[in-house]
């Protein structure tokens, strides 16, 4: 008996370890299966973190690249895809009008993206604010704003679209369906439908967006958990794209396009700087948001020339002249503000064949065998001077309109060059031959070969002139190829010019609004001094026999050409240009010396830091458009304090303005 109950003591022992450790062993498989589903939540977290940080350096480098892929200036992000097939879909919000959620558009040209996954296996959801859009509606420059409402589970605004802080995107990883009470996302049913994949919560659903920036419409961000059931609400991990972000790339963008634009000007000017607005002193728009200039080299030393043209709105501190579209494009530019030199030319001497409207001796012309009409039509007479396109011309055409008709013309007169009867050609009278007094000859002035002036001596005169109509004119040609003698930086003032020629059988094909050329002659058979120049004959040459040895050379200041965006964006009125002033284009002085008289990046460590040429652009500033400039007229309304004066001194870091120098030196 006493061995039996020793040995059921013992099984019952071991039957009470057994259970002890079974208990434990529960507790350490609950444990443990518990610490595998926070691990792999945790590696789902980063991988789907990993994916949505990748795709929004995509949209970023792509806000960066915009103005390279569709001209509309930088900071435009690719509307969503809708159909499911990876490209972009122009759909309500990305045109302004409302919003949608769309898978994330990542075969989109130039995002240079791959289909992203998140760790569900699920493709990745994406909305844009309506102003943000590559459609082009509105403007970016640095103070744009987003439009997209982000909030927590408590119902704090994050990004709060109503106070002008909202987001311009969101990038979603869906995660797995939500299977809970009252929600059913059947992927299955409709696999391009946002409310199928994106979860709500709080009165937001984040698959229905309507992009109101006053609306209690947004986005949530997860995860969420029912307290009390403890079922998933929220799985929906996303990442943010700020404006801040975005108007980053875009400034850095402009900032290039400006270095790109004065680089191009200095290549073609033979290393010659622009003239400068500055900013300072200005007191109306019209003086603020001067483009240009100014027009004639008087205006450099004396602020009393010109009116509105003061000397303290040129220099080597402020904004930059541009036309604001390349030169020869078929895009139409801003207009030129120039005088607009014209010089016409006539080859009588190529003239094949000889027109028979000239029935006295014989073409060619003698000495020289050419017609040089030169002229210039003021800049204060001419406003809209622009290239722009033409339907009937695909090349394009010079445009401007004059504000009053003028007509310009120019005599050549010719003395026979045999007595009568005539068998020689017409020769060009000495002196110049401007005048019908250099044809007067005799043995003092001009010895034989016709001898003294007498009755037999025979005069012609032929006159060149080039009439005007009063409002637009036009130069028809293939303006493409126009700049053939290329761009010149001119002496004195330091202006560069460009020039070029229209060949004359495009002078042909100009419209009714276009210069009339005509070319008449005049002809005296019996000249004396004493009694004058008596018209005995006289006719027009006929200009299609002379429209193939005619060219116009038109040329006008040449300016830096900026893209068209830099000013419908509104980036020109918050950038500057700077160089030093030993390299003003009226002075040429440079090099600068070296911590003397160069610019200077102050704040950068181990200076001096000798800087030839920069730019600088402004961050936020109280932004106001061209027409209404509000307190924009000076540097200390829109440049930080190290930068809004005209000393040689820069900061780089000392507030929210961005610099990138052009040239070191």
């Amino acid at each position: 008996m006493k061995q039996n109950f020793s040995t059921a003591q013992a099984g019952y022992a071991l039957l009470l370890t057994v259970l002890a450790l079974m208990g434990i062993g529960g507790v350490v498989l609950a444990g443990f299966t518990q610490g595998v589903k926070v691990e792999s939540e945790h590696e789902r977290y980063l991988h789907n973190q990993r994916v949505l940080r990748e795709a929004k350096q995509a949209l970023l480098q792509y806000a960066y690249n915009y103005p390279v892929t569709a001209g509309n200036g930088p900071g435009r992000l690719p509307c969503p895809d809708i159909d499911g097939n990876g490209n972009p879909d122009p759909v309500p919000g990305c045109d302004g009008v409302a919003g949608v959620v769309g898978r994330f558009p990542w075969k989109t040209s130039e995002l240079n993206f791959y289909e992203a996954r998140d760790a569900s296996g699920e493709e990745l959801w994406y909305a844009v604010s309506n102003n943000f859009g590559n459609s082009g509606l509105g403007d970016i420059n640095s103070s744009t704003r987003g439009t997209i409402l982000v909030q927590d589970r408590s119902g704090a605004r994050i990004h709060d679209n109503a106070t002008g802080n909202g987001v311009v995107a969101v990038i979603i990883a869906p995660g797995p369906p939500i299977r809970s009470a009252g929600v059913l996302q059947d992927r299955a049913a409709g696999p391009n439908v946002s409310t199928n994949y994106l979860d709500r919560f709080g009165g937001i659903d984040n698959g229905d967006f309507s992009n109101n920036p006053l609306a209690l419409d947004g986005f949530v961000t997860g995860p969420i958990t029912d307290v009390v059931s403890g079922d998933l609400l929220v799985n929906d991990q996303m990442i943010v794209v700020t404006a801040a972000e975005v108007i980053a790339m875009a400034e850095k963008a402009t900032l290039q396009a400006y270095r790109a634009a004065i680089n191009n000007y200095l290549n073609q000017t033979g290393g010659v700087y622009p003239w400068l607005y500055n900013y300072a002193d200005a007191t109306t728009a019209a003086e603020l948001n001067r483009f240009y200039p100014a027009l004639v080299a008087d205006d450099f030393d004396d602020p009393t020339v010109g009116v509105g043209e003061l000397v303290t709105y040129l220099g080597n501190y402020g904004r930059i002249p541009s036309i604001f579209a390349e030169f020869f494009t078929l895009t139409v530019s801003q207009p030129i503000a120039s005088d607009l030199k014209v010089t016409l030319t006539i080859d009588y001497d190529a003239i094949t064949p000889v027109p028979a409207t000239i029935s006295h001796g014989n073409l060619p012309l003698l000495n020289p065998p050419m017609h040089v009409l030169e002229f210039t039509i003021p800049a204060d007479e001419l406003t809209g001077l622009r290239f722009t396109e033409d339907a009937a011309n695909p090349n394009g055409r010079l445009t401007a309109t004059l504000a009053a008709a003028r007509t310009f013309n120019q005599a050549l007169y010719f003395w026979d060059e045999a007595e009568s009867p005539r068998t020689g050609d017409w020769r060009l009278c000495p002196n110049g031959a401007d005048e019908l007094s250099d044809c007067h000859r005799d043995s003092s002035q001009n010895p034989d070969p016709g001898g003294v002036n007498d009755s037999d001596e025979e005069i012609l005169i032929l006159d060149i002139e080039v009439s005007f109509p009063a409002g637009e004119i036009t130069f028809d040609a293939d303006y493409s190829t126009l700049p053939v003698t290329g761009v010149i930086a001119a002496d004195g003032d330091g202006h560069a010019t460009i020039s070029g020629t229209i060949q004359g059988s495009a002078l042909d094909l100009v419209p009714a609004t276009s210069p009339s050329i005509t070319v008449s002659w005049q002809y005296d058979a019996h000249y004396l001094a004493g009694e004058g120049f008596t018209v005995e004959e006289n006719d027009d040459l006929d200009l299609a026999d002379l429209l193939g040895n005619t060219t116009m050379a038109l040329e006008m200041r040449y300016y830096p050409e900026l893209p068209a965006w830099a000013l419908d964006n509104g980036w020109h009125n918050s950038i500057m240009m700077a160089y030093a002033d030993d390299y003003r284009p009226d002075t040429l002085t440079n090099p600068c010396t070296a911590g003397t008289d160069c610019l200077e990046m102050s704040d950068i460590p181990g200076g001096p830091h000798d800087k030839v040429s920069l730019v600088v652009i402004a961050g936020e500033h109280g932004w106001s458009d061209d027409n209404d400039p509000g307190l924009q007229d000076d540097l200390p309304d829109v440049f930080d304090a190290g930068n809004a004066d005209t000393d040689p001194e820069f900061l780089a870091h000392d507030g929210n303005d961005e610099i990138l120098v052009i040239d070191e030196l």
